[in-house]
């Protein structure tokens, strides 16, 4: 599912999608500008999320890894534009047990 740019979603849009899409697979919120740490705990409901993109949205903060590492099924991530991101956070998010690639601003990497 693409909601890219969607100045609609806010902070709780991630509960909605539970019960609405319970096989969502990949989920691409690159640019939502009102989305932010809130919206990973709604997104923990989906146990079936592969793939998500939350690239360049900027509500997101430094506590989001809590809600990223969480999220222990995920295989792959796009998080381009997170600068607030220091390598100890980084290193919690390569150390995703089913982490298979992430892409950031320093390009795209291979972890499994």
């Amino acid at each position: 599912m693409t909601l890219r740019n969607c100045a609609e979603l806010g902070q709780d849009f991630g509960k909605a999608l539970v019960g609405a899409t319970p096989r969502l697979r990949i989920l691409d919120l690159q640019s939502c500008p009102k989305i932010g740490d809130a919206c990973l705990k709604g997104l923990l409901g989906v146990p079936s999320l592969r793939n998500l993109d939350l690239s360049y949205c900027p509500e997101f903060t430094v506590d989001a890894i809590d809600g990223i590492t969480a999220m222990v099924q995920l295989e792959e991530g796009t998080l381009r534009g997170w600068k607030a991101f220091a390598e100890a956070q980084w290193a919690r998010v390569r150390a995703m047990p089913h982490l298979k690639r992430l892409d950031t601003d320093q390009g795209s990497e291979k972890l499994r």
